[in-house]
């Protein structure tokens, strides 16, 4: 069951749903509300991306990832050479193969915001696993440096959002989201970059989640580090291999 935990926060690294793209309006007349004019993502155009990397969440794990851009995630979870998930999470469904109960589960996307207690889609997923800010727009009057960062605070669909972008590379080095309707904190940090086939890519995450437990009837917290040790950006797409066997029971 830890796996299938495990993935669920995963999931929550891209948690909120993204809006309608519009452009948000200024405020009192001051500052130009438009969208930045250098944000198309810099680095060199993929089609696909294949991750290897340790996660330490409760205990240590092999996380294998592969995503078709704008269309399919791949997701394997191992210990000790022995593989006891995976996933394929597509824009609306996911499958989870369970290897250590040999069971299988399907989800249409959007009914995980009811597992989760977090809002997010796949588009979301994506743009916080490639440290790209979330939401493209944002007013220009409300942007700061801090910490030689551009702080830029956004809000949409009770999503309260604050980015710290890294501007000559245009990606996240810090995210930090609230859900104004539960309460519920994301706070992820992006470290150690490299520039690995012409894009900029962040070998370490670190997630901090903080919710209310439906079950347990208190604020919980977790905490999740992801070291990638091997990145590859690629221009063709990448097997994906999900095969369900017949013992495996549908939970």
């Amino acid at each position: 069951m830890r796996y299938i935990h495990f993935l669920l926060f995963l999931m929550l690294l891209g948690a909120c749903k993204r809006p309608p793209t519009q452009t948000l309006p200024a405020q009192n007349g001051t500052g130009i509300a438009q969208e930045h004019p250098s944000l198309p993502p810099v680095g060199k155009d993929f089609r696909s991306l294949k991750l290897d990397s340790k996660v330490k969440y409760d205990v240590g794990f092999r996380l294998q990832l592969r995503l078709v851009r704008d269309s399919a995630m791949w997701v394997s979870v191992s210990k000790f050479g022995v593989e006891g998930l995976r996933a394929i999470i597509t824009q609306d469904s996911v499958h989870i193969l369970d290897k250590q109960k040999d069971t299988y589960y399907a989800r249409r996307f959007d009914t995980l915001e009811v597992m989760l207690n977090f809002r997010l889609d796949f588009k979301m997923l994506q743009a916080v696993l490639l440290a790209n800010m979330p939401i493209a727009e944002y007013d220009t009057a409300k942007v700061q440096l801090e910490r030689s960062l551009l702080k830029i605070p956004q809000e949409k669909d009770g999503i309260a959002l604050t980015n710290f972008l890294h501007k000559p590379t245009e990606k996240l080095h810090e995210l930090f989201l609230v859900d104004k309707r539960t309460k519920n904190t994301l706070q992820i940090f992006y470290e150690d970059f490299k520039q690995i086939d012409g894009n900029a890519f962040a070998e370490r995450n670190r997630a901090f989640l903080t919710f209310w437990d439906k079950n347990t009837q208190r604020i919980e917290k977790k905490e999740v580090q992801i070291d990638y040790n091997s990145v590859k950006f690629l221009r063709t797409s990448v097997d994906m291999p999900f095969n369900i066997p017949r013992n495996y029971k549908r939970k």
